[in-house]
């Protein structure tokens, strides 16, 4: 038996899929890192996008190990795409992914999935990853109450800031 505390991926496509129709965005690109959380969540978003009427202009599987991206970003700045989804884990590579997104089209809005709810993708983003929206099933370590502050305190105090599923 097991319990799974954490949001389940289709439920975490459709939570991103309405941000991003409440951010504006009416064309969306979406990048995934060809594994299976990474693919499901790009699926799972592409269909609740065109259910919320956002069109989808595009679909790329990346290269995780690739050194950069400049190469797929003009697909997407040509099919003139507002928001880019990105389905994967910091690391295949989701900060190299934002930095050349952000270099050709700073404006473009970025959303990823809890896979980059981490210090190491706004580390490997660097400067480029202010902005970037990141869904998350849950409580910030910063914001829990109760027993889930005691268990943050005690952790922070023996290791060190803790991440975001730490507590869960």
């Amino acid at each position: 038996n097991f319990l799974r505390i954490a949001l389940s991926d289709d439920l975490q496509g459709k939570a991103a899929a309405k941000w991003a129709k409440d951010l504006g965005a009416t064309k969306a690109f979406v990048l995934h890192d060809k594994e299976t959380y990474g693919k499901g969540l790009a699926d799972q978003f592409q269909t609740a996008a065109k259910e919320q009427g956002v069109d989808i202009v595009g679909v790329e599987g990346i290269d995780p190990m690739a050194s950069n991206y400049r190469a797929l970003i003009p697909k997407i700045t040509a099919a003139k795409a507002d928001l880019v989804f990105f389905g994967g884990i910091t690391q295949n590579n989701a900060g190299q992914v934002l930095k050349d997104l952000r270099s050709a089209s700073p404006k473009t809005i970025f959303i990823g999935p809890d896979g980059i709810f981490e210090e190491a993708f706004i580390e490997a983003a660097g400067p480029a990853s202010a902005g970037a929206h990141v869904t998350f099933g849950g409580v910030p370590p910063e914001k829990l109450t109760g027993a889930g502050k005691a268990f943050v305190d005690a952790f922070t105090k023996a290791h060190g800031k803790p991440q975001a599923y730490t507590a869960y």
